[in-house]
């Protein structure tokens, strides 16, 4: 299971370098500072969360049902309530070092979620983050640590 999330990240990464070469954050968004809720309700795919974040507002991506994976950086310090809930095709989600805290239900109801990387950074989280999920595989830290 590792091994395969390391692959898939390695593969997000490459894609990340061509397209930012490309001026592209996804396959097929434009290169933004700040993602609005406009924006993200047309963000399809693997996406990245630009650097120039440093919080996820609450139901930001809500609803997204095109969005397949989220790479969050480290500058993010604060994901927001609901922020990914209802993502239904969402299966994977890359959290960096440095997140400081995740609120209620943010991946809620994201029913397709099957891998998630979370942090050590994380000082507050709610219980409910991964609620009515269908996650098969484990949540792992950054240490390799079994979370839930």
């Amino acid at each position: 299971m590792w091994k395969k999330l390391m692959k898939f990240i390695s593969r997000l990464k490459k894609q990340s370098h061509e397209n930012m070469s490309d001026q592209t954050i996804s396959s097929n968004e434009p290169v933004v500072d700040i993602i609005d809720r406009d924006k993200a309700k047309e963000m399809i795919g693997d996406i990245i969360i630009p650097d120039s974040m440093n919080e996820i507002q609450s139901r930001l991506f809500a609803e997204n049902k095109n969005i397949t994976s989220v790479i969050i950086p480290s500058t993010v310090k604060k994901i927001e309530d609901c922020a990914f809930a209802d993502c239904e095709n969402l299966e994977t989600v890359i959290l960096n070092e440095g997140i400081e805290e995740i609120e209620s239900n943010v991946f809620t109801r994201c029913k397709k979620l099957k891998h998630v990387i979370y942090p050590d950074s994380v000082k507050k989280y709610d219980g409910e983050t991964f609620y009515k999920t269908n996650l098969s595989d484990p949540v792992f830290n950054v240490s390799k640590t079994i979370l839930i």
